[in-house]
Order: C-alpha cells, then structure tokens, then sequence
C-alpha cells in the first residue's frame, strides 16, 4: 500500500528503490481490465511468496535464482492488489487483514526456506537457527508497525505532490518502510551463491525496518511535548 504522510527523497534514489512501484502500476491497470479481484492478487503473492521459501529451500546457486524470482514477483503483485482494490473502489477490512497476514506468511516462508537451505548446503551451525528466529521475531514486530502505522495514517491528511523530494533522515525510514522494497538487496545476495548471506541480510533488513520506525515514531513524539 504505498504511503504519503512524509517527504519521500529525490530522484534517482526513489526511482531506484521504487521500480516494482513503476512496473505493478501497469499491471494493475491489466488486472483491472480482467476484472481480477484484489484478493485473487493477495491469494497469487502468497503463492509467489510460498514457491520462493520452496526453492530457496534447496540452497543450490541456481535454486537461490529461481526463489529470488518468486519472492520478487510476490513483491510485485503484493502492490498490485492495493492498487487494484483502489481503482475499483473494492477496498474492505478483510481485504486489507488478508494482505497484512499474507504478507507475514510470505516472510517465515522465505526465512524458513534461506534457513534450510543454508543448513543443507553448509551444514548444522548454530546461528542458523538463532538467525531465523531473530528472523520471524523481526516480521511479528514490523507487522504491528504496519497495521499501527497504517491506523495512524488514516486519521492525518496525505501531503501534497509538493513535497515530494524534500529529505530528511526520519521521511527516507518511513519511505524505506513503507514504499520501497528490498529487491534489489536479495539479487545482489543472490548472486553470492550463499543462502546464509541473503538469510542475515534479511534480518538485518526486517529488524532495521521496525526499530529505526520506532526511533522516528519516539522522536515525533518528543517533539509534540
């Protein structure tokens, strides 16, 4: 669901970390001209989501290729079903709590898939499990960031276009969390062969999402004292 209520940072950086954005956009448009239903969308991301913590499972190089296509199309479609229920004005709570706990399936999928792949391929080391869990612990977190975020938002008016372009460090974390999407950080792990690697990057990404979220939440808080 992409997100107004900050100052989103200028071009290039927004163009480079918001390309599914470009790309769902069109394909919401063909969605539309079907009739394909937003929760059909959701259904399709989850499915997406599922395939890649499968192939991400098995661990080979080639594997890792293959999942790291699902999860990106899963990403894709998950800003399509937004979209879609937007444009033909189908937005409901079930819809919107479908999206939220399909998008928390997608990620244990995808952390118990690079976990069981970086134990097939490089054997039993005990990070692996701690990696993972820290892992899940991160998505639970980031999902009552999301829902509480989104609650929030409802009730403050969107910015205008104008802003847009204006940065600050607390507008790129919301931006980081809220529109832009971590593609391009899981080809570039991808490429390494290494299901470990993309596994802590991963939790390095989730857990940074909903703690410097919570850094700028606390710091606007503040200031309103």
């Amino acid at each position: 669901m992409e997100n107004q209520n900050y100052n989103r940072p200028a071009q290039p950086i927004a163009s480079l970390l918001t390309f599914n954005r470009t790309l769902s956009k069109r394909l919401s448009h063909f969605f539309v001209k079907i009739n394909f239903s937003p929760n059909g969308i959701t259904t399709l991301s989850l499915l997406a989501g599922i395939t890649a913590g499968f192939f991400m499972g098995q661990g080979r190089p080639f594997n890792l290729l293959e999942g790291a296509f699902f999860i990106h199309l899963s990403f894709l479609l998950d800003d399509c079903d937004g979209e879609v229920a937007r444009l033909r004005n189908l937005s409901s709570v079930f819809g919107m709590w479908y999206d939220y706990v399909a998008d928390f399936v997608v990620d244990v999928s995808l952390w118990l898939g690079l976990a069981m792949g970086a134990w097939k391929t490089h054997g039993v080391y005990i990070y692996i499990p701690i990696v993972f869990a820290l892992c899940v612990l991160g998505s639970a977190v980031n999902f009552r960031r999301v829902v509480e975020q989104r609650k929030a938002d409802t009730q403050r008016p969107i910015r205008s276009s104008g802003d847009v372009g204006k940065f600050t460090p607390s507008s790129f974390i919301r931006f980081i969390g809220d529109d832009a999407d971590p593609s391009i950080l899981i080809w570039l792990c991808v490429l390494t062969g290494r299901p470990e690697i993309l596994l802590i990057a991963g939790c390095v990404y989730i857990n940074f999402l909903w703690a410097s979220n919570l850094c700028v939440s606390m710091g606007a808080r503040k200031n309103t004292w």
